[in-house]
């Protein structure tokens, strides 16, 4: 009989090598554009429903997790229950580079197909690790899977979140299970596997929710722990019994004996293994994913359908569809990263809210939860919403308490930042204020350094709260004129240098003048002006009394120095390693800048501290535990003096 279509499955190929040319266009994209930054979990639907899971339970989003992803993991799953596994078989990529890898193994005739008690005890494997990731997930609101999903560590060239070891060690199980071992990765280990199949047992899902939530409701004190491990559980031994879906998914491949030739080219197809030629009517084996590759490959035409039908572009088209509501759903609404009250039910009912964006320094779980820590501190706020994806927050306050300008004032932060000192005493310094729009943040602050620092002429500027934000620039009207601050400030990109790469950020400011005159400063009021003190206690410092304190006190010019100022909590971390020095300050009793150093006598000495401080090389401890030596950047000249405290 002749052969009713091409015998590979085109529409299969087609989505699979539009994955493929995407990966390759975001990474060769990025060695040739530094400033290229790729997201490539962008769509990842598998994080959504951690995301999701996460702030269900917590009401925060996974750190990195937006809208985008959550919309594609609730589209995967109803996609599960009503067209079955299409995502592992059209679009996973993962498993588009298993299954290539696969033929390899093919060629070299060495790939085993796993079967009979092993093939269903490994498969407890994926629903293990399904649930470490759930539970670490909804613990820490940090994506577990990160740790050591092949697919995150290769493209992200094994990011911090990345531990080396689980990535190493799963990046080889994937590699030499898809060419030695018959779709190894996703039959035995895939956490996206488990969470499909267990949707696909909605049934039995739906009996175990039901139980949990009625236990809830009798005021039995069930952890969600219990819930996910059942699911885990049950669905493990639904499959590794059975094998078989019934109900859902809607959509099956079907196979007619009576148009059937017997010529076994649909089992040989099949990349999962199973045993489409002695099926009698519908393929319901758990691992079918609606591939179509039996069906491209069968010559008789009519012997495979899908669902007794000629539809045979239908999963393809359901795929179209499906993303596009996914691309919908996800760009049209979002669920906030962090969702925090801590006003009263009564006081939250009469809030009033304010909503900013352009928050840049709100981008994941961690920068939200600082956020939030720091409208704690405002009287008055009783909550907190931030929104990573679109950089954006809602401050819920008492308004018979704070006004949005207050509330305006206590989202920014106000800086001062020099940039270098006059190079000489007799140097004129002028300053010059002018109003600068669409500007929120730090990140914002560093956009405007690095606009200004290349400028010959500015010392430095600083920020103040307004609306619009005021900035002072300081500067030497010798070689600088102010006149030309606008078209810098309306710079439309900044371009700057960071971990030796180079970097362009799209900036949107606006110049706005005020009609302030040009106005003198000395040289010694400026230095004052910018000087930023630092302090931090350590070492149990409240477990001694001021007599048993003395203080070390040496000069310390580069203390002002502002590109050396955040080396300061480095060298506190190096000289804390001697247990007799307690606390470590800067202070700028005159023109130079001086350190105090706490020490308690019994313990350490002066000269040990000297020594210390010293050393060619700092070595610091990081929170994490890990250490490290750097160079040390500042210099001490001898001779600094002993005094109590004050």
């Amino acid at each position: 009989m002749a052969k009713k279509r091409l015998n590979f499955n085109f529409d299969k190929l087609v989505f699979q090598w539009l994955i493929v040319l995407l990966l390759v266009y975001m990474v060769v994209r990025l060695w040739l554009d530094s400033s290229y930054s790729p997201d490539f979990e962008a769509y990842c639907p598998f994080g959504g429903m951690l995301a999701l899971s996460s702030y269900l339970e917590s009401n925060t989003l996974a750190c990195s997790m937006t809208s985008m992803q959550i919309a594609f993991g609730v589209i995967l799953l109803a996609g599960v229950l009503l067209f079955s596994k299409l995502f592992c078989g059209y679009l996973c990529p993962v498993g588009i580079f298993t299954e290539w890898l696969g033929k390899l193994g093919e060629r070299i005739k060495f790939r085993l197909t796993i079967t009979g008690l092993a093939d269903r005890l490994l498969r407890v494997l994926k629903y293990g690790l399904l649930f470490i990731t759930f539970y670490f997930t909804i613990k820490s609101s940090e994506l577990f899977c990160k740790q050591y999903d092949p697919y995150y560590a290769i493209f992200s060239w094994f990011s911090s979140d990345v531990n080396m070891v689980f990535a190493i060690i799963s990046i080889s199980i994937m590699l030499l299970g898809a060419i030695f071992l018959r779709q190894f990765w996703c039959k035995y280990l895939c956490p996206l596997s488990a969470i499909s199949n267990i949707f696909s047992f909605l049934i039995t899902s739906l009996i175990i929710v039901a139980l949990y939530i009625i236990l809830i409701l009798l005021g039995v004190p069930v952890n969600w722990v219990y819930l996910l491990a059942a699911l885990c559980l049950f669905s493990f031994v639904r499959e590794a019994v059975k094998m078989e879906i019934h109900y859902f998914p809607m959509l099956k491949i079907t196979r007619h004996e009576e148009v059937c030739i017997d010529c076994n080219l649909c089992t040989k197809a099949c990349p999962q293994a199973i045993d489409v030629a002695k099926v009698k009517w519908t393929v319901k084996h758990i691992d079918c994913n609606m591939c179509s590759d039996c069906i491209a490959k069968c010559p008789a035409e009519g012997a495979l359908k899908i669902n007794k039908r000629k539809i045979y572009r239908f999963p393809a088209l359901i795929i179209i569809v499906l993303l596009a509501a996914g691309l919908f759903i996800g760009s049209t609404f979002e669920l906030p990263t962090v969702n925090v009250r801590w006003g009263t039910g009564e006081e939250i009912d009469r809030a009033a809210v304010y909503e900013q964006s352009g928050i840049k320094n709100v981008k994941c779980f961690g920068s939200s939860m600082s956020f939030v820590e720091q409208m704690k501190k405002v009287k008055g706020v009783l909550g907190v919403e931030t929104f990573t994806g679109s950089r954006s927050v809602k401050i819920f306050f008492d308004p018979a308490i704070l006004d949005t300008a207050k509330v305006k004032k206590a989202i920014f932060t106000p800086v001062k930042y020099m940039l270098n000192y006059p190079d000489s005493l007799t140097t004129t310094v002028k300053y010059f204020r002018f109003g600068i729009d669409r500007f929120f943040d730090k990140y914002d602050s560093f956009y405007l350094t690095r606009l200004l620092e290349n400028q010959k002429g500015i010392f430095g500027f600083t920020t103040d709260f307004g609306e619009p934000v005021i900035v002072c620039v300081y500067y030497d009207d010798k070689v600088f004129n102010p006149d030309y601050l606008k078209p810098i400030v309306e710079s439309r990109s900044v371009t700057y240098e960071a971990d030796n790469q180079m970097y362009t950020e799209p900036v949107n400011f606006r110049y706005i003048p005020l009609g302030y005159e040009k106005m003198d400063i000395t040289i010694s009021d400026l230095k004052n002006l910018m000087f930023e003190p630092y302090y931090d206690s350590f070492n149990h410092f409240e477990d001694y009394s001021q007599s048993e304190i003395k203080v070390y006190v040496i000069e310390m010019p580069q203390a002002a120095d502002p590109l050396l100022k955040r080396w300061l909590p480095y060298l506190e971390s190096h000289i804390s390693k001697d247990t007799g020095i307690i606390a470590f300050e800067t202070v700028l009793p005159a023109d130079v800048p001086f350190a105090n150093i706490y020490f308690v006598e019994k313990i350490t000495y002066p000269e040990k501290i000297f020594a210390s401080l010293s050393k060619d090389s700092l070595l610091i401890t990081y929170r994490n535990g890990e250490k490290e030596k750097v160079k040390n950047p500042y210099h001490f000249i001898k001779g600094g003096m002993i005094m109590k405290p004050e």
